[in-house]
């Protein structure tokens, strides 16, 4: 080897040594020193760069309409409506309310675990029984949503669930929520029992899935959301 080259083969090795010695720095956690820099340092900043990205892709993809089925006769009901007093938890109120109640009831009582492995039954006996009041075995936001599915489809409220997926190709996560039929406000309600929220517009009026995502890209959230009281803690 020449001696230009054992110089060109030293200083590479040095650099090399160099980016392994500043890489090893940086996720050892001793980086504190390099500075950083955010370009979203604001939940203001996130929401326009959101809006912006819905905004752009309000229209769907074509394709073929699917029929949803509602069951009202799972034999399983009964059994559900008396073991958890959903009927006097509902209360009397339209159908919104009362899965309003639902929700405010059970979200606080469901320890959250976005990695739970579906690993019991997804029906809402299994999954109450699995988790509820049981900090040490939560579950996600879909069979949240299946049990407050299940109990609105109990006391005969149209009910389903909605996956949200993000329009991104870096992002293969989703949320899973409920949408209700309101036959008082003729429409579809949507309700997120992971977070205890619904949506509402400008004049409080509460807000499909559609419509949220609408508001979203048109920036017309003085407030972006709202929650119900405080969830009860109180056991079942």
């Amino acid at each position: 080897m020449s001696k230009k080259m054992k110089i060109v083969f030293i200083i590479l090795l040095v650099l090399v040594l160099l980016t392994a010695g500043f890489l090893i720095c940086i996720l050892s956690g001793c980086g504190g020193w390099i500075p950083s820099v955010s370009y979203l340092q604001e939940p203001q900043e996130i929401y326009h760069m959101e809006a912006g990205i819905i905004k752009e892709a309000m229209e769907f993809q074509h394709g073929a309409d699917c029929r949803i089925t509602y069951d009202f006769e799972n034999p399983e009901y009964p059994e559900l409506l008396a073991a958890y007093s959903l009927e006097s938890i509902a209360g009397n109120g339209s159908e919104f309310e009362k899965a309003k109640a639902l929700m405010n009831e059970f979200s606080g009582r469901l320890t959250h675990k976005s990695d739970y492995q579906n690993n019991s039954e997804s029906n809402a006996l299994e999954l109450l029984a699995y988790s509820l009041n049981n900090s040490n075995r939560g579950i996600n936001c879909r069979a949240k949503a299946q049990i407050l599915n299940e109990m609105c489809l109990a006391l005969g409220i149209y009910s389903r669930k909605v996956w949200i997926n993000p329009n991104s190709v870096y992002d293969h996560d989703c949320h899973v929520v409920n949408e209700v039929w309101d036959t008082k406000r003729n429409q579809w309600v949507m309700l997120d029992i992971t977070n205890n929220h619904y949506w509402v517009d400008e004049n409080g009026k509460p807000l499909s899935v559609l419509e949220i995502r609408e508001h979203i890209a048109n920036q017309k959230f003085p407030n972006h959301r709202i929650a119900p009281e405080r969830p009860h803690r109180s056991g079942a």
